[in-house]
C-alpha cells in the first residue's frame, strides 16, 4: 500500500509543476503528448538539482506503479515496475494523450489519500 506520507516533501515541486500546468499543458508544453511532458518534467528536476535544490520524482514512480496496477495496465499486461510515460501511450496513444496522464494522475492522487492537484 502507498502512504501518502512516503513522498514528503520531495515532490512538492512536481506537484505545483503539474498544478500549475493543469488545464493548459500545451502553453508549457507546446505540445500534449507524453514524450514532451516527460522530458519538461526531467529537465525541470534536473534544473532543480543543478541549483541545489532538493527534488524527487518518487511519486512518479508510484504512479507508473499503481496505473500497472490498475484494470487498464493489467489487461495491457503492463509490468508491475513500468514508468508512467511507458503506460500512458498504451493506455491512450493519442498525440493529446496529456489529457489521459492528467485524467489517471488526478484519480491516483484520490485512491492514494494524497491532496488533489
Amino acid at each position: 500500500t502507498m502512504d501518502a506520507s512516503d513522498d514528503g516533501q520531495d515532490s512538492r515541486w512536481l506537484l505545483q509543476l503539474l498544478r500549475k500546468m493543469d488545464g493548459g499543458p500545451q502553453m508549457y508544453l507546446g505540445a500534449e503528448d507524453i514524450e514532451t511532458l516527460r522530458a519538461f518534467v526531467g529537465g525541470y528536476h534536473l534544473a532543480l538539482l543543478d541549483a541545489g535544490l532538493n527534488g524527487s520524482e518518487r511519486i512518479l514512480v508510484e504512479f507508473g506503479e499503481w496505473l500497472a496496477a490498475t484494470d487498464e495496465g493489467r489487461q495491457l499486461k503492463v509490468p508491475p515496475n513500468a514508468a508512467w510515460w511507458y503506460v500512458i501511450p498504451r493506455i491512450d496513444p493519442s498525440a493529446k494523450n496529456v489529457r489521459t496522464f492528467y485524467r489517471l494522475f488526478r484519480r491516483f492522487l484520490v485512491e492514494t489519500g494524497r491532496p488533489p492537484l
